[in-house]
């Protein structure tokens, strides 16, 4: 399963924003930084969301290198795409095909891409849980992360490096009483909001262009500080509202099902376990399929790197408002862990000289271990078999728990 690759910024309200600010402060009098003005071509309007060129290259480059690494897979049988309702989703699902391409030339591909704005109900608790998911949802709209994140900006957010950048944007106080004076108070007021706004672009126009970013440019070297505490306030939010401490914490339960029902199906030709949406139980997934793609969304995959548990558990070292001090080797790292076209691969092998299944899982493509198999790679299918269960399905197999009519209420 992957994110889909970079892609223009989702809305426009962050553009707005600052767009007003600069806006303002010229007329002011107080901005400082003129060429800035022309720094909003990479967030071109009526492209709200879509995949950026940059996306496209690299879902293409992940495509090929599969092929690649996995070219004796690619030779007859079947693939299974699927893709959420999002445009940006679907582009990702044909460029990534498009880096397979060499090697399909007598592999059918079935798609499961359903129409701009609709999704049916059974990939929306595969691929896009989080938006049914009542729990959740009243999670997502209460103040616990919040609350968490704005102890953490009170009390460790550098004001003296913060003052250092938006001196560079605004200049210095204006010594007479008026409007530029007043204005000026009140983006200082509001520096942390208007700084996380400019990172904001500033990481959006660098992973669209691959180039360094303008907007990243106003941070010069006295704002790696300030980088470092907006990227820990970025984490700790994505920690809480859609990773480690959301709630339900198994929401992504019918993904790992998913996984489960492909490799079943690999393994035994048949997979009891497959729901179908209305609950009931399915065995009819076909033997020739070799590989099963999924492109969704940063919100889908930091659920089901949760309950997948890579690393032995490492990974969720707990991120609190108080331990940033303490947080510079921190593995729940946004940027690395969950950047665009992130991924998470279950690759199964069959042994050549005895009838045992192994699986390999790689995280962003590169090796880990999940927390079941102590440390092995290469792990045995029974073991991962066993874990997937675990978090799929309860004691007499059947995916109930995993309902979200029932795990979201």
């Amino acid at each position: 399963v992957s994110r889909h690759g970079s892609r223009y910024a989702t809305k426009d309200k962050q553009v707005v924003y600052m767009r007003q600010v600069m806006q303002d402060a010229v007329d002011a009098g107080l901005w400082q930084l003129p060429q800035s003005l022309n720094w909003f071509s990479d967030f071109p309007d009526g492209k709200w969301g879509q995949l950026a060129e940059s996306g496209l290259e690299e879902q293409m480059a992940m495509g090929a290198r599969m092929a690649h690494n996995l070219h004796k897979l690619f030779g007859t049988g079947s693939i299974s795409v699927q893709a959420t309702e999002k445009l940006r989703c679907q582009q990702s699902a044909q460029a990534f095909l498009l880096g397979l391409k060499p090697d399909l030339s007598r592999v059918k591909t079935h798609y499961d891409i359903c129409p701009l704005g609709q999704t049916p109900s059974w990939q929306h608790s595969q691929l896009r849980f989080f938006d049914d998911c009542e729990k959740y949802q009243r999670f997502k709209d209460g103040d616990t992360w919040e609350t968490e994140l704005d102890i953490f900006e009170a009390k460790h957010m550098n004001m003296t490096n913060m003052a250092k950048i938006m001196q560079r944007m605004f200049g210095k106080i204006p010594t007479k009483e008026g409007k530029s004076r007043e204005l000026w108070l009140s983006y200082q007021n509001r520096s942390v909001e208007i700084l996380q706004v400019v990172y904001a672009l500033c990481q959006t126009q660098a992973s669209v262009s691959h180039t360094a970013s303008q907007w990243c440019s106003i941070f010069t070297a006295d704002g790696l500080d300030t980088i470092s505490r907006l990227e820990y306030a970025e984490d700790l939010s994505s920690y809480y509202e859609k990773g480690v401490i959301q709630e339900p914490s198994n929401m992504a339960c019918p993904l790992a099902g998913d996984f489960l029902n492909t490799m079943l199906t690999a393994t035994n030709g048949s997979s009891p376990w497959q729901p179908k949406p209305n609950g009931r139980l399915r065995g009819e997934a076909s033997e020739e399929t070799i590989a099963s793609l999924r492109f969704a969304h940063a919100e889908t995959l930091m659920p089901f790197v949760q309950i997948l548990e890579p690393l032995n558990g490492s990974l969720f070292t707990p991120l609190t408002a108080e331990n940033y001090d303490a947080s510079g080797e921190r593995l729940w790292r946004g940027q690395r862990l969950f950047p665009m076209s992130s991924n998470i691969q279950m690759i199964l092998y069959q042994c050549e000289t005895t009838p045992e299944y192994r699986v390999r899982t790689l995280l962003n493509e590169g090796e880990v271990s999940l927390n079941a198999c102590n440390g092995e790679v290469y792990c045995d299918w029974e073991v991962v078999k066993a874990f997937l269960r675990k978090v799929s399905c309860d004691e007499d197999g059947f995916v109930k728990k995993c309902d979200n009519r029932t795990m979201c209420v």
